[in-house]
């Protein structure tokens, strides 16, 4: 049965591929797309795949150490790029797909201290350079899953800079999800031995599985690794309890370090980049303008303020 479930994912990638193919030339805008996200998340090499290089490319043509996608050594505690820049071009450095816009920013400044001026040098850049955004992407290493302090604190401020519909133009990228034949097997494998261990398919839980003691930590941690249903969830709930967000922000797995001469994993490659090309044209894009958040805080002045007179005048009437 193992062997017959790869068979069938290799022969539906060549489908797949062809297809994926066909609908990213179909989307003919030009995006505006940033990559945000903590250290070693992959925003760099994200940036550069998108735009067709090397993984590995190493910003020869930019200063900053922009766009350089080379390996962090582990021992490294801050990010190699150090202030945001902008490069257009082809959707996979193909040109009969539509051009993008691309700006690598900041993961970590050099020092802690530079964390605030760092962040506020992104807005500024993203309100004079940028202007407006299709997607903001926030990478994330998804063998972590964490929502890092630096990635809150630029959220944060975007947020309060640029007001809050900001979030409408968010999308979650998870990096490093394989999706080679050992790696699909492996967590095919393991989703059986849950599945038979709860008599209930993981795919099909509710939400209320996460508060049930009888299910367990350590199992809960499995299905964070094993599905993209799960991790994503657990994520929008690191959001939801850091911003009291009430929508759901949507969530792509790309992996930059697949196999190209893998028909399956250039398959669910094409599919997934196919899938950030459609979320871009399905959001109006969003105008980085210190505009928004004046207009939002009088929006919300004008009602605190309208609360306020209807309570004087009940209190008036229970005086007369």
């Amino acid at each position: 049965m193992l062997i017959q479930f790869i068979l069938l994912l290799v022969s539906n990638g060549l489908q797949v591929m062809c297809s994926a193919e066909e609908e990213l030339q179909k989307n003919t805008r030009n995006k505006n797309i940033v990559i945000i996200g903590g250290i070693h998340s992959g925003k760099s090499t994200l940036a550069n795949i998108l735009l067709g290089r090397d993984k590995h490319y190493n910003g020869e043509q930019f200063g900053n150490g922009c766009f350089k996608g080379s390996p962090l050594t582990k021992n490294q505690e801050f990010s190699t790029t150090k202030e945001p820049c902008s490069n257009a071009g082809h959707l996979l450095g193909n040109s009969s797909l539509p051009l993008i816009t691309v700006t690598d920013t900041p993961g970590i400044c050099n020092t802690l201290q530079d964390q605030h001026t760092c962040t506020e040098n992104i807005t500024i850049y993203l309100q004079f350079a940028v202007k407006e955004v299709d997607l903001f992407i926030v990478t994330v290493n998804s063998k972590e899953n964490i929502l890092t302090t630096e990635t809150s604190k630029l959220l944060t401020t975007i947020s309060k800079v640029f007001g809050n519909n900001f979030w409408s133009n968010v999308v979650v990228v998870a990096t490093h999800w394989s999706y080679d034949e050992k790696s699909v097997r492996e967590r095919k494998k393991t989703l059986d031995i849950i599945s038979e261990e709860l008599s209930t398919p993981p795919a099909v839980f509710g939400n209320n599985v996460w508060s049930n003691v009888i299910y367990g930590a350590a199992r809960k941690s499995d299905l964070l690794k094993l599905t993209e249903h799960w991790w994503l969830y657990h994520y929008n709930s690191l959001l939801s309890k850091e911003f009291s967000l009430k929508l759901y922000v949507p969530g792509i797995f790309i992996d930059a370090f697949k196999n190209s001469n893998d028909k399956y994993e250039q398959s669910i490659f094409l599919l997934n980049v196919n899938k950030l090309l459609k979320l871009a044209n399905t959001v109006q894009p969003f105008t980085c303008n210190y505009l928004h958040y004046t207009i939002e805080k009088i929006n919300q002045l004008t009602i605190t303020v309208n609360k306020f007179n209807a309570t004087n005048e009940e209190q008036a009437e229970d005086i007369g």
